[in-house]
């Protein structure tokens, strides 16, 4: 394990939060609508793929109607625009209990950026509740209730890339950090200290009398870490955000 020490405020501003970066996404959180699945059994959503590798797709789920029997739901992945494109893949999961985002898992299969592509969601026992917003907030898709296309309308959904690096821990003077390729990085040993204001933010004092406060990173802040082989490591994300950490004296480097 490589233990690196933090030289700048602005490599905390990027490790300093408990979240996953993934290689690119689509998130279109908005909704204002929540209809049952027992009225059409089967919606979905068309979209323009923004990364080739994926590792979820998901959409906005209300465990509801829970006497109508189980809660197993299948995604259906296609070529194109609407439910009759060419197949890719189908992922089951069962949503029992579930209110938040459904997470299908599609990592095994591959898109092409700029593509199109339509996921399907059957749930054969009607139960539950999906989420949608009018307004075509998402311009690239549209959103099929029950296999019908509706250019006004866009499911809750999200397609989350390949995930890059995850912060694993964050204790007072120490970051761990793991990397899909295995390799983990520590970084520790400069003084200063984190507070977690639960609010989203950090604030983030050194020890000689540096203070700064910090956000949460945004899902999507596709970023990567390259070891230079020189004692140093370069961190480098998608909004051009670049920074190099390195072993180094204790101190307060912030």
């Amino acid at each position: 394990m490589k233990k690196i020490v933090l030289s700048t405020i602005l490599a905390l501003a990027v490790f300093l939060s408990p979240f996953t970066a993934w290689a690119a996404n689509i998130v279109q959180d908005t909704w204002n609508v929540g209809s049952s699945f027992n009225n059409i059994y089967v919606v979905g959503q068309s979209f323009k793929a923004v990364t080739s590798e994926i590792d979820t797709i998901s959409f906005g789920y209300g465990d509801v109607n829970t006497h109508l029997g189980d809660a197993e739901a299948t995604m259906t992945l296609r070529y194109g625009d609407g439910p009759d494109g060419e197949y890719i893949g189908s992922v089951t999961e069962d949503l029992d209990g579930l209110t938040g985002w459904a997470d299908f898992d599609f990592s095994d299969y591959q898109l092409v950026e700029g593509n199109r592509y339509t996921f399907m969601v059957e749930m054969p026992s009607g139960r539950g509740m999906y989420r949608y917003a009018s307004g075509n907030i998402y311009p690239e898709g549209v959103a099929y209730l029950g296999g019908d296309a509706n250019p006004n309308l866009d499911l809750k959904f999200r397609v989350l890339g390949s995930p890059v690096c995850t912060i694993i821990e964050i204790s007072d003077g120490e970051i761990e950090i793991e990397c899909p390729s295995g390799e983990t990085l520590t970084v520790d040993d400069f003084s200063c200290t984190t507070v977690d204001n639960q609010d989203g933010t950090y604030d983030i004092t050194c020890g000689d009398g540096t203070s700064v406060t910090v956000t949460d990173g945004q899902d999507g802040s596709s970023c990567t870490v390259e070891d230079q082989g020189d004692g140093s490591a370069v961190l480098s994300c998608e909004d051009g955000t670049s920074v190099t950490v390195s072993d180094g004296e204790d101190g307060s480097s912030c």
